[in-house]
């Protein structure tokens, strides 16, 4: 493909306005209703108290990269397993799965308890964690349920788009991950029904929420481009195992202020 001077112009052009106009719409203050921020504020809040939380609780900070990593290295042995035994390469993807969804989701409590109820008992602390692992279980499960739907959309149906189904699939695994995410902040401050309330606040406040939750989500979807990107780099075993560390930790940070993002949300809507 031939890239001229014009194209590069136009598009270098394109960047500069649709960045101004995201900076213009973080910046502004989006939504009715109890909002009492932007979403660029409320962005920055998070990160602020994640590093905050990372200096008062380093071991904390230590166990979530532990299970970044874990998760990391646990995928890069499923790979191996693939080109092996098929079967354990199932199994090991849905164990891996299964694990770092409901570790993450007890781990990940910790920055809303930090941000929105500091002060909580050690008796509702763990009875709030034990409920944020149970949902975590449940979403999930979900997810498990969409792809075997999606598996059984394109092996019975006649005519099936693969890609797409594949595509769909993807989408509806993220909306849950999200969703999974908008509950926790309810489950810390205790609020009996998580999901209707984590669906209110977003319905109440759409635009600068969404806009919010795409900042969050801004970081981790550089780091995933990058991690993409350095499948088709040729290195050492050995080099790549390396590169685990710094990934995992670069990503268990962006993992870790999404949620402090999602809980700063929370602080100024509630």
């Amino acid at each position: 493909m031939n890239i001229t001077w014009g194209g590069a112009l136009g598009a270098a052009a394109m960047f500069v306005l649709v960045l101004a106009a995201a900076g213009w719409v973080a910046t502004r203050r989006l939504l009715r209703g109890g909002y009492r921020s932007t979403p660029l504020s409320a962005m920055r809040s998070g990160w602020r108290d994640v590093f905050r939380l990372i200096r008062v609780s380093i071991p904390v900070a230590l166990i979530l990269f532990g299970i970044r990593l874990f998760q990391g290295l646990g995928k890069d042995m499923q790979n191996i397993f693939l080109r092996h035994r098929p079967a354990v390469w199932s199994l090991t993807g849905l164990a891996i799965d299964v694990i770092f969804a409901l570790v993450w989701a007890a781990f990940a409590l910790r920055i809303a308890f930090f941000i929105l109820t500091p002060d909580i008992e050690r008796a509702d602390r763990k009875a709030r964690t034990r409920r944020a692992v149970l949902y975590a279980f449940a979403f999930w499960g979900l997810t498990v349920a969409v792809t075997i739907a999606g598996i059984a959309l394109v092996v019975l149906v006649r005519g099936a788009d693969r890609g797409l189904v594949i595509k769909s699939v993807g989408y509806i695994i993220y909306a849950i991950t999200i969703v999974s995410a908008l509950t926790r902040p309810a489950i810390a401050v205790g609020l009996p029904k998580p999901v209707r309330e984590s669906f209110r606040i977003i319905r109440e406040n759409w635009l600068g929420g969404s806009v919010t939750l795409s900042l969050a989500a801004l970081p981790l979807g550089l780091v995933y481009i990058i991690v993409g990107m350095m499948r088709f780099v040729r290195m050492p075993l050995v080099l790549a195992l390396g590169l685990e560390i710094p990934i995992a930790a670069l990503s268990a940070l962006c993992y870790l202020a999404f949620e402090g993002v999602v809980a700063a949300m929370y602080r100024r809507v509630m």
